[in-house]
């Protein structure tokens, strides 16, 4: 059966709900002719009386009492629908890419911070190591660590991400020198040690050349708390364990100063105010914390 005119059902669900034509018409942002004529269409349709004037007023007849009893849940049905939609698509998001370390040890323990200043602004975060191209990664924003000199996108230093050695204090460690007879450990491959003991005008003997190698920085970290051996991590992702005595990083000696966690953004992205509000809680967030100088002592942050 071919279905009744929709918009002469939907003047009068509402017609019929309000038990008015008048208000009906202000619901609808329509005139109180255009649901009078809308509900005579229906009437002609049906062969039926759907309302009888009362006084001043309408009242629904019997057949009036039928059909609004049948329609007016899949109407409820649909404003409900509606209701969810809307919400949905007024919701905002913004598209994140960090490193896995920077995402596990700095930035999961601050999003709530985040979400409390904008609950309405959904993040979608992806952790890789995969290279600062934006328009590859389809992200809005990005943390990378390197110098900062990546082409075509807005870079902004965020904190140090120069490499320095890191050990438990229960390690007879007391100079560079005893790192030569250390056991060092070493993140998916050897060549940051092989660097960092060239800066330091030291050659790696062979067998330190060698060793364990892990394929996540978590578990390298765990290691390395546990007296296994001696890591090269990030002075600003190790605070927690630096402040709570857990590791000890007492040399100066570093690989390359120059490096950074950056904040990387397509100038384009920067015009959306929803990642121009998550970039500036990265720098408010790193404001907060504390910076931990060689030896334990800590001081406000320098970035």
């Amino acid at each position: 059966m071919q279905l009744p005119p929709l918009n002469s059902l939907r003047a009068f669900e509402s017609a019929a709900r309000l038990l008015s034509f008048s208000n009906a018409g202000e619901e609808l942002s329509v005139t109180q002719t255009a649901i009078s004529h809308q509900i005579k269409q229906l009437e002609q349709w049906f062969d039926v009386k759907l309302f009888t004037r009362e006084g001043r007023g309408i009242a629904l007849t019997k057949e009036g009492y039928e059909l609004l009893a049948d329609i007016r849940p899949a109407f409820d049905r649909i404003r409900n629908a509606a209701e969810k939609f809307s919400a949905r698509a007024s919701r905002r998001s913004v598209s994140v890419s960090v490193t896995p370390t920077f995402g596990a040890r700095w930035l999961s323990s601050r999003l709530g911070n985040f979400m409390l200043q904008h609950p309405e602004v959904d993040l979608n975060i992806q952790h890789t190591v995969r290279p600062a191209n934006l328009d590859t990664l389809n992200v809005d924003i990005s943390v990378r660590r390197g110098l900062g000199d990546w082409p075509d996108v807005e870079c902004k230093r965020l904190m140090s991400a120069d490499l320095i050695p890191f050990f438990s204090p229960v390690l007879p460690i007391q100079s560079i020198k005893d790192l030569e007879h250390a056991t060092l450990l070493h993140y998916l491959d050897y060549q940051e040690w092989t660097d960092w003991f060239s800066c330091q005008g030291i050659q790696l003997n062979a067998e330190q050349e060698h060793g364990p190698c892990l394929d996540s920085e978590h578990a390298l970290v765990e290691a390395a708390i546990s007296g296994a051996g001696v890591i090269m991590g990030h002075r600003s992702l190790l605070l927690s364990e630096l402040e709570k005595g857990q590791l000890v990083a007492p040399f100066e000696g570093s690989l390359d100063p120059r490096l950074g966690f950056y904040v990387v953004c397509l100038k384009s992205s920067l015009k959306k105010k929803d990642v121009r509000a998550f970039r500036d809680f990265l720098f408010e967030e790193r404001s907060k914390q504390k910076r931990i100088e060689p030896h334990g002592k800590s001081g406000p942050t320098r970035t």
